[in-house]
This record gives C-alpha cells, sequence and structure tokens, in this order.
C-alpha cells in the first residue's frame, strides 16, 4: 500500500487507480478556499477526500461531509479521513440523484460546497482507462449545468461554492452559475498562459468579481 504526503508532516493519502489522481488543482482550491463563517462543507465528487480533508486540516471544527459516484473513491475517502484524524461522512451517490434523497440532502443544508468537477464536455475527445476516471474528468454521467444545480440547491442563501476549473470554459461557468442563482464573486488563474481557474461563487450574491492576483 503506496501512501502520499503533500507536505512534510501534512495530511497523508492513500491513492488508487480506480479514483482519479490527487492534482496540483485541487491542493491550490483548498487554499484558495475561504473558511470564514463556514461550519458546514460538502466536498461534491471527493476522489480520495483530499479537498475536505485539507480544509479539516485548516478547521478542524468544521462538518464535513463528501459524495462521489465511485463506491472505491467513498471507501478512500472514508479511510484517508481515519488515517487523518477527522471525521467525515462520505455517501456514495450521483449528483443527478441529489434531489431523490432530501432526507440525506435536505435544500440549504451547506455554509460552502467545495469541488473539483469534470473539467471535459462529452466528447470532446478526452479517454481514461476506466468509466469511473472518465466520469471523474469528462461529463459522461454529468453536465456543468447539473452540477451547479445540484450545488445551488445544496447551499443555504448566501452559502459559498469553490471550485477549480478549466480557464478556457470560463465563460460557460459564470453562465451556468448565474442561471442557478450562483453569482461569481472572486477568480484566480493558475498557470502561465492561464489553465486552472479558482473560482468562488455566492448563493444569491450581488454582482462584482474580485480578481485575484
Amino acid at each position: 500500500m503506496k501512501l502520499d504526503q503533500l507536505w512534510e508532516n501534512g495530511p497523508i493519502f492513500r491513492q488508487s487507480d480506480a479514483v482519479f489522481k490527487i492534482g496540483t488543482d485541487v491542493v491550490k482550491l483548498a487554499e484558495f478556499t475561504n473558511l470564514s463563517r463556514v461550519r458546514r462543507v460538502l466536498d461534491l465528487g471527493c476522489g480520495t477526500g483530499v479537498l475536505g480533508i485539507l480544509l479539516g486540516h485548516r478547521c478542524p471544527e468544521l462538518i464535513l461531509d463528501a459524495l462521489d459516484q465511485n463506491p472505491q473513491a467513498v471507501n478512500l475517502t472514508r479511510e484517508n479521513a481515519v488515517r487523518n484524524g477527522l471525521s467525515v461522512s462520505a455517501h456514495c451517490l450521483s449528483v443527478r440523484n441529489i434531489r431523490r434523497f432530501p432526507q440525506s440532502f435536505p435544500a440549504g443544508t451547506y455554509d460552502l460546497i467545495v469541488s473539483n468537477p469534470p473539467y471535459f464536455s462529452d466528447g470532446a475527445g478526452f479517454r481514461a482507462k476506466t468509466e469511473p476516471i472518465a466520469a471523474a474528468r469528462a461529463e459522461t454521467d454529468t453536465t456543468l449545468f447539473m452540477w451547479l444545480e445540484a450545488c445551488s440547491y445544496l447551499l443555504r442563501w448566501g452559502g459559498r461554492l469553490s471550485l477549480c476549473y478549466r480557464a478556457e470554459r470560463l465563460s460557460e461557468l459564470f453562465c451556468a452559475m448565474t442561471a442557478v442563482g450562483i453569482e461569481p464573486k472572486r477568480l484566480k488563474l493558475l498557470g502561465t498562459p492561464p489553465s486552472i481557474a479558482l473560482v468562488e461563487g455566492r448563493r444569491g450574491g450581488k454582482t462584482g468579481l474580485l480578481i485575484n492576483i
């Protein structure tokens, strides 16, 4: 069993070939995410659980939930949370089915949702060795709009969404966020030229975008 440590004395994670691997973009997103006035957090499309665990490492008082449609990802998230001394409630469910289980996922539950949604549209030419990896990287099961609709449903009024996405699809992302009632409020671009965008949105927020340099 191979364990990975992101930095000296930092959180430790086990990874699997059946679950999308930890990338720099997710670590940067955890650093970018604002935790002020946040108590309950959902890691949507949790993979190995890295986002929620990194936030829990920053603020141990958080109530952490996680969701992924890949059962192996959910098991890894639970295992990695225990390994790092955190309590994470992880659920196996597709984003498209969240509204069917209001007893487990009531509307307006979360102060913050963090997510690394699939970057590529279905048919964009992205290839993966396994179906679960493909679903984590491309919109084979859930479109960007469906993903954001679920976020809008789950966030409380004034709650925040923090995600990373392809910079080339920013126009799509911002239009879809606005359409579901999540106003883009903060942006940071990574890379030269920029390839990844870190974005914070607020449910019911007013217009006005801050660009972090």
